[in-house]
């Protein structure tokens, strides 16, 4: 007894309808166009998102950078590691943290974040609109 097969061109458009239908409610088409800026915002918004998820136990050391920032008069604070190590995972933690805590300002930027997100003027011109917008400043960088 062979399988009876028929109807395939019916079915086939019927998944397509489906699978149209799920795409187009999970993922709306909007009119609004965001500048690259904005775009590359929310992109660098969810990457810090996704690597601080994934930022498990090491509240020590957590604890510890939140120290050290506290104690700093200025300058800078540099995580250093071999690749792998976690460094963007608690980078984006801490990141996370003092946002939440609502203690100071914080602007990241995460390399891998979005294409182009390694290119220097890139960097300069997101993290200056950042600035921009979290200091409520008048003047806008040049371009």
């Amino acid at each position: 007894d062979k399988p009876v097969v028929h109807s395939l061109e019916e079915f086939g458009q019927r998944v397509l309808h489906n699978l149209w239908n799920a795409i187009q409610k999970d993922y709306p088409v909007t009119n609004e166009v965001q500048n690259p800026l904005q775009q590359f915002s929310k992109l660098n918004q969810a990457f810090l998102e996704s690597q601080a998820s994934n930022f498990v136990g090491r509240t020590g050391l957590l604890t510890q950078a939140c120290e050290k920032i506290d104690s700093m008069e200025g300058g800078v604070l540099i995580a250093t590691g071999k690749p792998g190590s976690g460094k963007s995972a608690f980078m984006a933690a801490l990141a996370k943290h003092i946002v939440e805590s609502n203690k100071y300002p914080v602007v990241t930027h995460f390399i891998g974040a979005a294409p182009g997100s390694s290119d220097i003027s890139n960097i300069l011109m997101r993290i200056c609109h950042e600035m921009k917008q979290k200091f409520s400043l008048d003047k806008s960088p040049p371009e």
